[in-house]
């Protein structure tokens, strides 16, 4: 139990504020060398995924530990099942959901900003919580999700947009 008690305090601890970062390199136009930028914002967008799959797997060690009747070989084999269902369940539903919305915002136009960020979380929403239902990692679909759908040429009413998330990012 010592053990799986350090690795939880490390994978608590592993995860960045993926959306403080987003808004410093947005917000004081970091030129940073040779798209330095963009691995940051991999990075520390995908970090929260797996810290938080690694938590709820160490937390069911600590709460369960009947999870060890074959040893902590056995353990650890249901974990990275657990981890790679996740991954590829928040990986696939995020592909799918993000190039579907493309397509969709492609025919989308309204007056009001507000309306088409609104869109956008309700996009998120579906993302996360449909890979959740499917026992998949919500935060990796929605992350992917937003990937997908940042690498658009026009978004309509993006500083609208912008400025809305800008407020959610802050609260």
């Amino acid at each position: 139990a010592t053990i799986v008690g350090i690795l939880l305090l490390a994978a608590i601890l592993s995860s960045t504020d993926s959306a403080s970062v987003f808004s410093i390199l947005r917000n004081k136009n970091m030129h940073l060398r040779e798209n330095l930028g963009n691995l940051l914002e991999l990075e520390s967008g995908s970090n929260d995924p797996i810290a938080s799959t690694l938590t709820v797997i160490l937390v069911s060690f600590l709460r369960y530990p009947s999870l060890f009747p074959y040893g902590t070989g056995y353990a650890i084999s249901l974990a990275l099942g657990v981890m790679a269902r996740q991954v590829l369940i928040g990986l696939a539903i995020g592909f799918a959901l993000g190039f579907l919305s493309r397509l969709i915002l492609k025919h989308v136009h309204t007056q009001s900003g507000a309306l088409y960020a609104i869109l956008l979380l309700s996009i998120g929403l579906l993302s996360s919580g449909l890979a959740e239902a499917l026992e998949g990692n919500g935060l990796l679909a929605i992350y992917i999700t937003a990937v997908i759908i940042g690498q658009m040429k026009e978004i309509g009413q993006k500083r609208e947009v912008m400025s809305f998330y800008d407020g959610i990012t802050w609260l």
